[in-house]
Order: structure tokens, then sequence, then C-alpha cells
């Protein structure tokens, strides 16, 4: 698989319409079913001076690329892959480390709305202001490492979920002719990313029963992305 992943990009990068875009940012995610696990654990140890906080923000960053589908109507796709990671610790009466790590691969549909009703002249990567969509799947892993005076556990617990995103940027800085940095703003939705058996490890095998029905998860994204333009081949 990581093979595939290296030359996929190898195979890209070869491409003379292809743009390198790597992004970086910070997101707000809270998970349902984390968020129940943590209420759980902290009602049932609130002899804990402090309480569990709830691992909701996070750092991200992703490696992709965009083509040119139509510049006239400045049309883009973009596959990419990302990487993101988040966590909450405890160091009281109990000791509690909460690390979440995700990988997103998905594909990225880019339009500019000056160019919606008539064709324009735009770049490499289309008109300054873009909205976008995404979709793809997100592949988590949550590590829980809880310690009290009876035991010491540490269990891993995975999770694969489709996603939609939809978003917003500006191409607001031009470097040379090669360099363009533009701010993003996005919003994502989960489709049932469960993490029940935290409340299980959190709560020594004692089930928590009152998770939301819901199987949506909701984030709140914003970064910064710099995108490298090719020279044309002649």
């Amino acid at each position: 698989m990581k093979s595939f992943f290296v030359s996929f990009f190898i195979l890209l990068s070869c491409s003379a319409s292809a743009q390198l875009l790597f992004e970086g940012g910070g997101f707000y995610q809270d998970t349902p079913d984390i968020s129940a696990s943590v209420d759980s654990f902290n009602s049932r140890h609130s002899y804990n001076l402090i309480s569990l906080d709830h691992p909701v923000r996070g750092y991200s960053g992703s490696l992709g690329y965009s083509f040119a589908l139509s510049k006239k109507r400045s049309l883009y796709l973009a596959p990419h892959v990302s990487y993101r990671t988040r966590s909450s610790k405890l160091f009281a009466e109990d000791t509690v480390r909460l690390y979440l790590q995700e990988v997103q691969l998905g594909v990225q549909f880019i339009t500019g709305p000056k160019a919606w009703f008539s064709p324009v002249a735009a770049g490499p990567l289309g008109t300054r202001v873009f909205l976008f969509v995404e979709a793809g799947v997100n592949a988590s892993q949550m590590i829980v490492h809880f310690t009290d005076s009876a035991a010491n556990i540490q269990n891993n617990i995975q999770s694969i979920a489709p996603y939609a995103q939809a978003g917003i940027g500006y191409r607001a800085l031009v470097f040379g002719k090669h360099l363009v940095v533009t701010p993003r703003a996005s919003f994502t939705g989960y489709f049932t990313q469960r993490f029940r058996y935290a409340a299980k490890i959190l709560n020594r095998d004692e089930v928590y029963l009152k998770f939301p029905k819901t199987p949506l998860t909701q984030a709140y994204y914003v970064g910064v992305e710099f995108a490298w333009i090719f020279n044309k081949k002649k």
C-alpha cells in the first residue's frame, strides 16, 4: 500500500498539468462517542480534582495535486492524502491519555463562482476566490491509556468512516512565479465514526449506554495551502 501511494504521487509529479499542493491547519471536532466516553469517565471518577478534557482540537497536514478540468470555467480536481491528530491527557489520582491519529484519502472538486456564468482567463489554479467540495474515506486509530491504583490498561480502537467536506478559499499571495499562498476554511461531516469501546476501557468494563444516536460527526477547519506551480513543458 505504501509503495502504491509513492508511485501514485511520482506519476502525478511527472504530469505537466499537475500543481503540487501542501496544506496545514487546525480543526475543531467533537466526536459524540468520544465525548460520551469522557463524560462517563468524569462522572464515575469524580474524586479526581480535575476533569479529563474532550479531545476536540487538533492539527492536520495534507499533500496532493491539482488538475485543470476546464480553465475557462475554473474547474479543477485535487486528489490528496491528509494526516490529522488530536489528544487529551489527565494527570491526577488517575492517569489517562487519549491519542487520535487519522489518515484521510479524498478528492476535491474545485470551482470558481466567477466562471459559472461566463468563461474566464484563469491561471493554473483557477480564480482567486473559489469553492470546493470533497469526498473520501477516513481511517482513525484511538489509543486509550488508563492507569489507576488497580490497573494499567492500553488499547487501540480503529474506525473507518466516509466523509464529505465543503469549504471556501482565497488565493491571497503569490511569490515569484511558482508559490501561491491560500487561506482556506471548511466544514466536514463524518458518518459512523465510532469509538464506543473507549467508554468500556475508561470505566473498567462498566458499560455506558447513553451514547448519542446520531451517526454524524462534525468538524470545522481553518488552514493555509501552499501551491507550487510547475513550468509548462515546451
